[in-house]
């Protein structure tokens, strides 16, 4: 029975990270297709001046890239030695804020959400500063408790 599992595992590690190669490839395509469009679109309509508004689908569909390829990374990690990286966890959870405040439109959002998406970022930065502290501590002193 536990070949079974470990088949079954095996069987959906590799479905998964196949389709999240599929989307990367799809997504990479699309930010390629994106910029480029865009960086003629802007020169051809206002020049070479700032826009802010006109790179904003770049941004996101440069985070949904790297937020893909950290999920992808977490689950090729999980794969192989069967432990969860929290510090890769969180990593990706500041990727997907990072995502979430390129999205948001300022101007029609209550301030509320602004505090707590900013109480969010200190929370999960913290996390992953007390990880980062508690490895580098375990490094230096040989422990092998944080792995």
């Amino acid at each position: 029975m536990e070949n079974v599992t470990k088949y079954f595992d095996k069987i959906i590690t590799y479905t998964l990270l196949i389709i999240s190669g599929v989307f990367i490839l799809i997504l990479t395509v699309d930010l390629v297709y994106e910029t480029f469009f865009r960086v003629v679109d802007r020169v051809q309509n206002i020049g070479a001046g700032y826009a802010p508004d006109r790179g904003k689908n770049v941004f996101i569909l440069f985070f949904n890239v790297l937020l893909m390829m950290e999920v992808m990374e977490t689950v090729r990690v999980f794969n192989k030695a069967h432990v969860v990286k929290i510090r890769i966890i969180l990593l990706v959870c500041l990727i997907a804020i990072s995502r979430k405040i390129f999205v948001m439109d300022v101007e029609k959002v209550e301030p509320i959400y602004e505090f707590a998406l900013a109480a969010l970022i200190v929370a999960v930065s913290t996390g992953y500063f007390l990880i980062s502290k508690s490895d580098y501590f375990d490094r230096i002193t040989g422990n092998k408790q944080g792995e």
